[in-house]
């Protein structure tokens, strides 16, 4: 956990958010939001409507507080996956 910890700091910024991007697109099969667009990180949500396949559910999805759209992109994006 150390080892992560000092990894965590040494690392530059820029390369964390590579990281980080490139993760989301493994996981989910698109480009995250723009970092503006996303202050809430909705990635658990995501995960949550693919894990309970939510997506097969007849009716609309409805977002309430959007806010910049980042999160309506990120649920566009994993509905129409």
């Amino acid at each position: 956990m150390e080892l992560i910890n000092i990894a965590k700091r040494v690392i530059p910024k820029k390369i964390k958010i590579f990281i980080k991007d490139y993760l989301f697109i493994r996981k989910y099969g698109f480009n995250p939001p723009p970092r503006f667009s996303d202050m809430s990180g909705y990635e658990l949500l995501l995960d949550t409507v693919l894990q309970q396949e939510l997506y097969k559910l007849e009716g609309a999805f409805v977002e309430i507080g959007a806010f910049l759209g980042g999160t309506h992109i990120n649920y566009l994006n994993c509905l129409k996956n």
